[in-house]
Parts: structure tokens; sequence; C-alpha cells
């Protein structure tokens, strides 16, 4: 059984725009521009998962506009890093393991040029409870 809370939709340029990756439309996620960090305060072992799809929203024509690197922190220790995300980049899911975390953040950054135009999502961003099989000891 899965229990899943979706992220509700923070746009930050309030202008009725949509969370879109490569022609498809989502509903819930977070749509940031670089530099930004979100961070999730959550409850010891409230979920232990963490899901989105990562990329370039498609709201951004300009040929070589739009370069970001999406970043994890579990506790303040990187957990994962995109690639170097472009406009025609296919979109990435994301499937972390958040078991015995306590703070999520997610970091929208730059590729070291300037942040113009690097509008990137976290679309369909869910936590929720999973059953995750247990690892048996070696013998």
């Amino acid at each position: 059984m899965s229990y899943t809370i979706s992220i509700e939709k923070l746009i930050f340029k309030y202008d009725g725009s949509t969370l879109t990756l490569n022609g498809i439309t989502y509903e819930k996620g977070l749509k940031t521009h670089a530099n930004s960090e979100v961070i999730n305060n959550l409850s010891l072992n409230q979920y232990n998962t963490f899901r989105a799809k990562i990329g370039i929203n498609d709201e951004i024509s300009f040929g070589t506009c739009g370069i970001v690197i999406f970043k994890l922190f579990k506790d303040n220790n990187l957990a994962y890093i995109s690639p170097t995300l472009y406009l025609s980049s296919a979109t990435i899911n994301v499937n972390l393991n958040i078991s015995n975390t306590d703070q999520l953040k997610l970091i929208t950054d730059t590729s070291g040029d300037n942040a113009f135009c690097d509008h990137g999502d976290w679309a369909d961003a869910k936590f929720s409870v999973e059953n995750i099989p247990q690892l048996r000891h070696p013998i």
C-alpha cells in the first residue's frame, strides 16, 4: 500500500503559466527559477520516498536559454545531483529514498552561467510512504 501527498503547485511568476516538460503538462509540482532553494522539514520517518520529474519548463523558447542543475540534500548532505539540463534535455525521473531524513532541500542552480530564463520544474513532486524491501544480511 502506498500513501502519497503531493506538494502543492508553487509558481514564483504568478502569471497563470503551467508546469510543462517536453510537451507534458503537470498539475502539481514546484516551478522554480535558478538559483532557488526549497526546504521541506519532515517528521522523522513520516515519508520514505521523494519522487519528481525534473527539467526545463517548455515556456522557455530561446535557443541557448535555460540551463540548470537540480540538487537534493538530505539533512544537508548531497544525495542527488542531475546532469546539466538544457531545454532540449529529456525529462528525468527522480526517485530518492528519504528514510530517516529530517529535512529535504530541493535546489535549482545555474550551470555557472547567468540565471536568465533558468526555469526548472520539479513536476509531479510527491512525498510518499512505500514498501521498501528489507535487505538480508549476508551469511
